[in-house]
């Protein structure tokens, strides 16, 4: 299992609508092997998917995310979440995303 964890949902932070922590320790609890890793690192998370073949119970992969990464108006501003951009903030964002 892998899971995008960018503490945001639509109404703000995760925490402080419907806390999830410790979302590790409850994973751990039904007999997962948890790992947690940069999400925005792509060795990273292939490295631990690699190594988690060689487990014999199920695994979840925390991929600990910035939400909006990269994009000036929408990182960490949980607004965005289910929101389509216009054609001028879309090619904003591209052109912040390629800089």
């Amino acid at each position: 299992m892998i899971i995008d964890r960018n503490n945001k949902q639509i109404e703000g932070d995760t925490e402080s609508v419907l806390p999830l922590e410790s979302l590790k320790e409850k994973y751990m609890a039904f007999g997962f092997d948890v790992f947690e890793v940069d999400g925005h690192d792509i060795l990273e998370i292939s490295n631990v998917l690699k190594a988690s073949k060689k487990i014999n119970k199920p695994v979840c992969v925390i991929c600990n995310t910035v939400f909006g990464k990269g994009v000036s108006f929408m990182e960490n501003e949980h607004v965005w979440h289910g929101k389509a951009l216009s054609e001028e903030l879309f090619n904003q964002a591209i052109k912040e995303l390629n800089a």
